[in-house]
Formats: structure tokens, C-alpha cells, sequence
């Protein structure tokens, strides 16, 4: 496999909890800068990594189950189908196995319409997971739409079932949204330890901030979340204290060298400058890290661009596979049959079972949540 270059920062990661997508296959061996002391991840060497290990995965399941995963995008404004239209392209070159297709709505949907969309295709056999791209219309209640998703087809980790499996201690998402799910990607190919750790995240969005604070929490770290609330003049010295910083805030160079602890590892998720929708022409991207000052300072970076979010399709199509082995029960196991010493056979019991609680939870939030799925 290709050996992926890691960026500036260093921090710790621990085995995240039962989540399938983080327990897969060894860190690649990072190289460093003779310029600087950080480490630089290379997202375009890692993304490359991902790709052949997921074509091995898929290849695999279409072998064992003969089953090609469907992935298919709602769509109901200019932007989100543009992004449809990317990721399906790259999709279709990387995975060619996999199958997408895009369901285009007019920008007048109602929330109504839409859900009943949302509910048509949970259980509808022949689509396996379901990408809802924002931004939809301002008409549209995102949230309930979003929680119509059943867990097993919600290919963005953005549904209310998985939300909540992700918020709990305990708790087994079948998928997480593709940003925490690539931040954790890269600290864990940059061989970073986050159990017992101090984090900091800037920025709590319920799309980016604030699920990666979820999974750094997940991998036994202490967490702490800057937001636009947080006075000003305390940032620099919160930001100081981490040994793993994540920056959201898409505020350009907003994040000095001067903050930054030596040795931390920084991942940089930021996308400002030409990462903006709004930036004219011309306009370079930039992250939230003045990267040349935090090279000097930090162990292991991700830098914006070229960083983690070269990572976020391939932990989409993570994501469609995990939805896939889902609706193939291979994580959703029935309670387990186990002989008794008498030679007939007896069921293990069902409250000592994570399988059969998580079933449960499913269960009731279906119901809660109207979600319908095969």
C-alpha cells in the first residue's frame, strides 16, 4: 500500500468502542518534514489507501452476499445536487460496485412530501442507504426529515436513531457523520493516543463540531468545545491547553502558533479563503491554522486543504457499506442460540445482551420516530 505523509501535531487514539468503521486496519507509517517538527498527513495518500481498502471490502461483500450496495441522493436545491453530482462521479470511478442514484426534488417540497419520500425508500428492499444533502429548502423541517431515516439506510450518521446511539456511552451507530468519522481517521493514521488525553474542539455545529467531540469523547478523551459563546480572550489558553486540537470555525489563519502546546496534534477542518461558498474568484483556501507557525509547534497536523477532507467520500462509502452489512443482519445479531449442559438449547439472556439492547433501542425509536425499514 502507499505510504500516506502525515502533517504537524501529535495526540493519542484509543480503539473506539464497537464502531465497525474505526476498527479496521493499521495506521500507515507517517514521514516527517526536515523543515519542521510536525508531522504532515498527506490526505490525498491517505484517501488513495482508503479507496483500495474499501474496494477490497466491497468486492468481498458482493463475493460473500451478492448483494451490489445502492446508495441513493435526495436532492432539492442547486448546491446539494452539484455535491451529488461530484461524489456520484468520484463513486462510481473509485467503486464502480457500488450503485448510486440521485432522486432530484423540486426546491417547493414541503416537509410532508419529503418525509414520505424518506419512509417510501426505508422500505424499499433494492435501496440500501439513503444520503439526504443538505442544504434543502428553507421550507423543509430538516430535523424531522432526518429523523424519519431508519439507522440502517441513514448513510450520513446524521439520522435522530444514530445521533443518539453516537450521544450514548454505550451506544453502536451503524454509521456517524463522514467528518468525525475522517477526523478520527487521521489521528488514527498519524498513530495518535486520545485515551486519557485533553481535546479541544472549535466549533459545535450538529454536523461537524459536534460530532467529532462525541467520538473523541468515545475514545476515552477529555473534551472541551469552544463556541461563539465562549469569551474571546479565554480561547488561546483553552486552545493551549490540548493535546489534540480540532478546528471548525472555517475562520482563516484564525488559530496563531503561539497557542498551540508543543507536541499537539492539529486537525484542521476549517474551510475558509476558496473553501467558502461565498469567496470570489481567485480567492487560495485556507484552514484555521496558520500552518506555517503550527509546524514549528506541533507533533502531527492535517492541514486544510489537502487534509481530512480528502477522507470524507471515502468514509461516506464506509458508511454505505456499514448500512449494507446492516440490512444483512451482520450487525444486527439476533440473540444467540447456545446449547445447555442437558444437550437442548437455550437462548442467552436477552438483558445481558448489547445486541438485543441496541435492537431494542432501534425498535422504540422507530416507533417514535414513524421510521419504517426492511
Amino acid at each position: 500500500m502507499a505510504e500516506a505523509l502525515l502533517c504537524p501535531l501529535t495526540v493519542a487514539l484509543s480503539s473506539v468502542l464497537t464502531l465497525s468503521w474505526l476498527e479496521r486496519h493499521g495506521a500507515a507509517r507517517p514521514e516527517r518534514s526536515l523543515e519542521s517538527v510536525a508531522v504532515i498527513m498527506r490526505g490525498d495518500h491517505v484517501e488513495r489507501e482508503l479507496w483500495d481498502e474499501l474496494s477490497d471490502e466491497l468486492a468481498h461483500m458482493s463475493a460473500e452476499h451478492a448483494v451490489s450496495p445502492h446508495l441513493i441522493f435526495l436532492t432539492a436545491t442547486e448546491t446539494a445536487r452539484g455535491y451529488a453530482s461530484r461524489e456520484r462521479s468520484v463513486l462510481a470511478r473509485e467503486l464502480p460496485g457500488l450503485l448510486t442514484s440521485e432522486r432530484q426534488l423540486p426546491a417547493s417540497i414541503r416537509t410532508d412530501a419529503l418525509l414520505h419520500i424518506v419512509r417510501t425508500l426505508n422500505a424499499d428492499p433494492t435501496v440500501q442507504a439513503i444520503s439526504i444533502h443538505l442544504p434543502l429548502p428553507s421550507a423543509v423541517d430538516a430535523p424531522r426529515v432526518f429523523a424519519a431515516l431508519c439507522a440502517e439506510k441513514d448513510a450520513q450518521g446524521l439520522g435522530a436513531l444514530n445521533y443518539r446511539e453516537l450521544c450514548l456511552k454505550l451506544g453502536r451507530p451503524i454509521a456517524v457523520p463522514p467528518i468525525a468519522a475522517a477526523v478520527l481517521e487521521a489521528l488514527r493514521r498519524g498513530t495518535v493516543a486520545l485515551e486519557g488525553r485533553r481535546a479541544v474542539v472549535l466549533g459545535r455545529s450538529s454536523t461537524v463540531g459536534g460530532p467529532i467531540a462525541q467520538l473523541l469523547m468515545r475514545s476515552n478523551a477529555t473534551v472541551t468545545v469552544v463556541t461563539s459563546f465562549t469569551p474571546a480572550a479565554d480561547v488561546p489558553a483553552i486552545v493551549r491547553s490540548a493535546d489534540v486540537l480540532v478546528a471548525t470555525t472555517n475562520v482563516p489563519n484564525s488559530v496563531r502558533g503561539a497557542w498551540l502546546k508543543r507536541g499537539v496534534a492539529v486537525i484542521d477542518v476549517g474551510k475558509g479563503g476558496a473553501g467558502s461558498e461565498r469567496a470570489p474568484t481567485g480567492t487560495p483556501k485556507l484552514g484555521d491554522v496558520r500552518l506555517d507557525e503550527a509546524m514549528t509547534v506541533a507533533s502531527f497536523v492535517a492541514p486544510s486543504p489537502n487534509g481530512v477532507e480528502r477522507l470524507l467520500l471515502p468514509m461516506l462509502a464506509r458508511n454505505v457499506l456499514d448500512c449494507t452489512r446492516a440490512s444483512l443482519d451482520e450487525l444486527l445479531p439476533e440473540l444467540i442460540e447456545q446449547p445447555s449442559a442437558a444437550g437442548s438449547h437455550s437462548f442467552s439472556s436477552p438483558l445481558a445482551s448489547p445486541e438485543w439492547k441496541f435492537r431494542q433501542r432501534l425498535e422504540v425509536g422507530r416507533a417514535e420516530s414513524g421510521a419504517d425499514c426492511t
